[in-house]
């Protein structure tokens, strides 16, 4: 063992003056939590449109892009791990005809930016495929078929199956954006659709269920065939809010479900109609949307993507700040619960719209894996040094390391117990992780 000893004693010399390069390290599910490499992590963000602007009226969607460094800035001081970006199709796609796939490039390379600013203060975003109820009808439809007169789907979009078909389309767009993405470990996942809804009653609320889970695994099929492992999230249908139609697990592990809640609150005008603690715990089980059995019986991970008062302050007593406190008590009692998603964060100018939300969530969220760390690494043909920290985007080992948390080293063809005792006389106040590579 003293020629092994030798050479990983010699691999940490030349590594304790080099710099190493990080970033946010990669989310994955394990189980029914999600993990980095350090452990499990919760998600606790905000959905994120920022400036809110009427397309029909103003000829642009939410703006996230203009002051995403203020934005960013913002959820960072509210001690928010993650955020829910809002990226609109019709903003996204700009085909024609169903025989058409073209995508706004400009929209694409704000997006990147956007994500990008995010990152650099240690934010994940999930990518969320949105639709405006104002502009879906008329510019989605243009290239597949819409139903209802807003933002809902109609029949043959569950069904049909051609190469110029709705999935396809969906296919199509996240493999574009996958290409830009998929080696983005600061994008923690892809929001496949919000609330794929059917606009008419063409389909039984099950043959829209079972459908839209066709389509997920045709998509997710997709990625990983593009080498994307990103987690998936998935919006359940016919209704967002209710999981009630579930009857089978998406085909692909590394798969979250998303379900909304507004169960209390009137959304015309975001006025609360029942806040009592009770009526909200039955509403998210049995009674109501079944989230909290369904998610339990399919023993799967889950985040809530949508819920709360969009511009509205929150003050201490009113019946929001009421609602949202006994909101959050019923949803932390789900054993497979990974992530909370506030609706939403808005702010002009980067100047918030709406308060008190944040303070009530994390207060909420203190006692959970809260906490993002990053990920670098050096590389030669015999080991690999892997960082892991809750601070900085780039670290070196000559003076930055001594801020890391934690530190994990992996070694290929050494003994765990010799490279355990290396590395610690290495990083002596620092917990160690080793494994051996096959």
């Amino acid at each position: 063992m003293l020629v092994v000893a030798i050479l990983i004693i010699a691999v940490a010399a030349c590594l304790y003056s080099a710099k190493v390069n990080a970033k946010l390290a990669p989310l994955f599910v394990k189980g029914a939590s999600v993990y980095d490499y350090s452990g499990p992590v919760f998600l606790v963000g905000a959905n994120v449109g920022s400036q809110a602007w009427n397309p029909i009226k103003y000829g642009q969607w939410d703006d996230w892009w203009t002051y995403r460094e203020r934005d960013a800035d913002n959820i960072k001081s509210y001690g928010l791990n993650s955020i829910r970006l809002l990226v609109y199709w019709e903003a996204l796609e700009k085909s024609s005809s169903p025989n058409e796939f073209r995508y706004d490039q400009n929209y694409v390379s704000r997006l990147k930016e956007t994500v990008e600013a995010y990152n650099r203060r240690g934010i994940y975003v999930i990518i969320d495929l949105h639709r405006h109820s104002l502009t879906a009808g008329s510019m989605l439809g243009r290239f597949m078929p819409m139903a209802g007169g807003g933002d809902g789907f109609a029949k043959e979009w569950f069904v049909a199956t051609g190469p110029t078909s709705a999935r396809e389309h969906l296919k199509r767009v996240w493999l574009m954006l996958s290409d830009l993405f998929k080696d983005d470990t600061g994008v923690a996942g892809y929001d496949l659709c919000n609330e794929p809804h059917l606009g008419d009653a063409s389909l039984t609320p099950q043959q829209v269920a079972d459908a839209w889970l066709d389509i997920v695994d045709y998509v997710t099929g997709a990625l990983r065939a593009n080498a994307d492992t990103h987690m998936i999230f998935v919006n359940f249908a016919p209704l967002a809010q209710s999981a009630a139609y579930l009857s089978r697990k998406a085909t692909d592990p590394n798969t979250l479900y998303e379900p909304h809640f507004y169960q209390g609150i009137e959304l015309s005008n975001y006025t609360v109609t029942n806040n009592k603690l009770d009526w909200l715990r039955e509403a998210f089980g049995a009674r109501d949307t079944h989230i909290f059995d369904q998610m339990a019986r399919f023993n799967v991970p889950f985040v809530i993507g949508e819920f709360g008062f969009e511009p509205k302050t929150l003050y201490p007593g009113d019946s929001r700040y009421i609602w949202l406190r006994n909101a959050l008590t019923v949803f932390l009692e789900s054993s497979t619960l990974c992530g909370l998603f506030y609706y939403s964060y808005m702010a002009f100018g980067g100047n918030i719209r709406g308060d008190g939300w944040q303070r009530i969530l994390t207060e909420y969220t203190t006692d959970k894996p809260t906490n993002v760390h990053y990920v670098g690494w050096w590389q030669s043909a015999r080991s690999v040094l892997r960082i892991v920290g809750a601070e900085g985007t780039e670290l070196a080992l000559s003076s930055s390391i001594r801020r890391l948390p934690t530190c994990s080293m992996h070694f290929r063809d050494a003994e765990p117990d010799l490279a355990r005792t290396l590395c610690r006389d290495f990083l002596s106040n620092f917990h160690i992780d080793t494994e051996i590579f096959a």
